[in-house]
């Protein structure tokens, strides 16, 4: 009695704890046939587990799935994201009624790499059948672009069914459970839909590359591959490419996926580029298609040769990245008022949308649904078809600017006729002989003939006729010849008249495509009248010429004289006062006892007078030398020149003056002429400064009025600069002879040196605060 209780705890137990076993509570309700009537999608009726990828036993047993950690679903269609576990799925079906029922369990996803699927009834393992894009083809089934196996149910019985998926890509699970009749049916409207877009695409293609084949347009081109690769792309998605093109080499299906992707995104790129005319519209648009371009030559290369789980991600941002430059550059075009840019943002908007959707979708940041896994061939499909209007516009356009390209030429054609027959210039056309062909009027009027006609009649010969007289007709011929061209060339010619004639002839030698015979044509100017001109300025020229030679020998020579004239005034002026001088000196010496102090002071003042003469007479001829001679122009340093002649005013006078001497100024000029400019600015500065108790003179280079200028600065006695410009005027001067004693020549000397050195000399001063002297000099 004890036992049989015992044993009864322990079996109620192992219920409970059997019972409560979360793999078992996972464990959906079948669900039954007659609920399914409706062919939707029965992803919430699944269960899931993930598992790692051991190695599989050889023989899969009912206990083997039960035991796995199975958990409920509730999307319609599951998807997960990309991952390297194992995917299990679990869907329990009753046949609910007493006859038996065939059914077609329908998985619409191609890309999957490996799906297995175990039937079990009764706790036993009834059929199982492996697919999947790296299995051959024929292995499935059912020979179909989806996964299709089909399940048969006698009367009330429960089957399950158990699907592993293990795939590189994304694992979407869009599950069905068809009638036959229902499922080929629904075929066959699926199949006609999707003729319908590859069939669109077709004929896209055939019609651009008609198109392409007229016009030469490489936008058309880039277009065409842009549609072929999406083609081919969409056809591996939805596995027409593995059923009906390569369908024993499962192991190209993925590749040729994401090749395709890429391919496109490369189309895209270039179609962008030339489209939109980006190099010249968009500049910066222009080098980022340069980079897509790259990255997406890049993908192809790595696609080769890198797993698809790592390429995958990789190449849906490159496919969002591009796609939205494309919009956004189409965006900027348009605001830029770029020709048919916005039908080209219309048709990226459909694509990008769709694009979008498909690369979240595969991301698993939406959940799967009919639209999104079929949103990037609905988006290419409006794409494609909108641009195709764009491209017809663009060929419309092309076609108008070809009619008013033609009316333009029309128009050029009668304007080039006017300008031909009222052109000042002749206008000319002769085989390579120079027989004359065609000749405008001007042409006519230069040679002397009444009328084309007459001149046919007379068949005149450039090179033999018109310019036969002259030596440069057979040079003429043969640059033509040789050259093919010649501008301004000036030749002699004759008239019909037999009156001669100058020209200025351009011309050249052109080959004709269509039957390749060689003639000159070019253009003719009557340059008679400009040859008169230039021949009688010559003559001027020539007798200017003879004149100013003429006067230049007559200024030598009054130079000359002139220079005579003043040695000998200076010889015969200085005589008398050396004698007066000399007699003065004299006279003070015999009658140093029998004169008086006032009598010497007036024999001082005859000697002093002598002199201020001699000075002044000295003054005279340098002034006068100033402005004639040849300079002897060499580069100076000028502190040194400066500084000699300090050494030298210290020397004749009792000045106690400080020098202030910036070094290493240099100038290029006549090294005497300057020398006697600074002596006369220097002494100057000495004079006017030496009732100052502390003298100072300065001299240096500065800037003054953006121009380079020497100076000499002294801090005496100054001027009123209103009267400046009495200074370099001779006998000109601004303080009484009493005051400060000079010959008022100095000044002008300078003026007339820095004159002669193409310079400017000018003045600075304050009444009792100095002044200042600058001078500037050529070069």
């Amino acid at each position: 009695m004890v036992k049989h209780i015992l044993r009864n705890w322990v079996l109620i137990i192992l219920g409970l704890l059997l019972g409560f076993s979360p793999a078992l509570l996972a464990q959906p309700s079948p669900v039954s046939l007659s609920a399914l009537a409706d062919n939707s999608y029965i992803g919430q009726y699944l269960s899931h587990a993930e598992t790692k990828p051991p190695p599989l036993p050889a023989h899969l047993t009912p206990q083997h799935f039960a035991s796995l950690p199975w958990q409920p679903l509730s999307e319609d269609i599951p998807a997960f994201s990309y991952s390297d576990k194992d995917h299990w799925f679990h869907l329990s079906l009753k046949n609910d009624t007493q006859i038996i029922q065939q059914r077609l369990l329908e998985i619409s996803y191609p890309p999957l790499d490996r799906i297995d699927i175990y039937v079990v009834a009764n706790d036993r393992l009834q059929n199982q059948y492996f697919m999947g894009d790296r299995q051959p083809f024929a292995q499935r089934p059912m020979a179909h672009r989806h996964y299709v196996a089909p399940l048969l149910f006698e009367p009330g019985q429960q089957l399950d069914i158990y699907s592993l998926v293990r795939t590189s890509s994304t694992v979407t699970l869009p599950v069905k459970v068809w009638q036959t009749s229902d499922f080929y049916q629904h075929d066959s409207e699926l199949t006609l839909l999707w003729g319908a877009f590859f069939g669109i695409m077709t004929i896209m293609v055939i019609y651009n590359l008609f198109l392409y084949s007229v016009i030469r347009d490489p936008a058309y081109l880039f277009y065409i591959l842009y549609v072929l690769f999406t083609s081919l792309f969409v056809a591996t998605l939805k596995g027409y490419s593995f059923q009906y093109i390569w369908p024993n080499q499962p192991a190209i299906q993925n590749t040729t996926m994401l090749i395709s992707a890429s391919a496109a995104m490369l189309g895209v790129s270039l179609f962008a580029k030339y489209f939109l005319h980006l190099k010249t519209t968009l500049p910066w648009g222009d080098r980022l298609f340069n980079i897509w371009l790259g990255l997406n030559a890049l993908a192809i290369l790595c696609d080769l040769f890198i797993p698809y789980q790592w390429m995958a991600p990789i190449q849906i941002l490159l496919v969002i990245l591009t796609t939205f430059s494309a919009l956004i550059v189409g965006i900027y075009c348009w605001r830029q008022q770029v020709f048919s840019a916005h039908i080209y943002v219309i048709a990226w908007t459909c694509y990008v949308v769709g694009s979008i959707l498909f690369g979240l979708n595969k991301l698993d940041f939406i959940p799967a649904h009919p639209i999104t896994e079929n949103a990037l061939q609905i988006g290419s499909l409006l794409e494609i078809i909108i641009l195709s209007l764009a491209l017809a516009d663009r060929l419309n356009a092309i076609r108008q600017e070809k009619i008013d390209m033609q009316k333009q030429a029309v128009d050029n054609l009668r304007r080039y006729e006017l300008l031909y027959e009222n052109a000042l210039e002749g206008i000319f056309r002769c085989d390579l002989e120079g027989r004359i062909v065609h000749a405008n009027p001007a042409l006519l009027h230069h040679l002397g003939y009444s009328s084309l006609i007459a001149m046919q009649q007379a068949k005149p010969n450039l090179f033999n006729d018109v310019f036969s007289a002259s030596d440069s007709s057979a040079h003429l011929k043969q640059a033509l010849t040789n050259n093919g061209l010649v501008s301004d060339y000036e030749i002699k010619g004759q008239r019909l008249n037999g009156e001669d004639f100058w020209a200025a002839i351009s011309a050249r030698a052109i080959t004709d495509l269509s039957d390749n015979s060689c003639y000159v044509e070019g253009f003719m100017i009557d340059v008679t009248d400009r040859k008169q001109r230039d021949k009688e300025i010559l003559e001027l020229n020539q007798t200017l010429e003879s004149r100013v030679y003429e006067r230049t020998e007559q200024l030598a020579q009054v130079n000359k004289e002139l220079e005579s004239f003043a040695y000998s005034v200076s010889h015969d002026l200085k005589a008398p006062l050396r004698r007066i001088d000399g007699f003065a000196t004299m006279l003070e010496e015999d009658m140093a006892e029998k004169i008086d102090d006032s009598d010497r002071e007036l024999l001082n003042r005859i000697k002093g007078q002598a002199h201020e003469m001699n000075d002044l007479i000295d003054g005279m001829l340098t002034l006068s030398r100033s402005s004639r001679g040849q300079l002897h122009l060499e580069r100076i340093n000028l502190s040194a020149m400066v500084q000699e002649i300090c050494e030298h005013i210290r020397s004749d006078t009792t000045t106690h003056a400080r020098f202030v001497i910036q070094p290493d100024v240099q100038a290029y000029g006549d090294r005497n002429w300057l020398h006697s400019a600074l002596d006369n600015l220097l002494r100057n500065a000495v004079k006017f400064s030496s009732k100052k108790d502390m003298p100072v003179i300065e001299f240096g280079k500065t800037q003054q009025n953006n121009t380079e200028a020497y100076f000499v600065r002294d801090n005496g006695a100054g001027f009123n600069s209103q009267r400046a410009d009495n200074l370099f005027v001779p006998f000109q001067r601004l303080h009484a002879q009493s005051e400060f004693e000079g010959t008022g020549i100095g000044l002008a000397t300078v003026a007339r040196i820095i004159n002669r050195h193409q310079g400017k000399i000018w003045a600075e001063a304050q009444e009792r605060k100095g002044a200042t002297f600058y001078f500037s000099l050529r070069g």
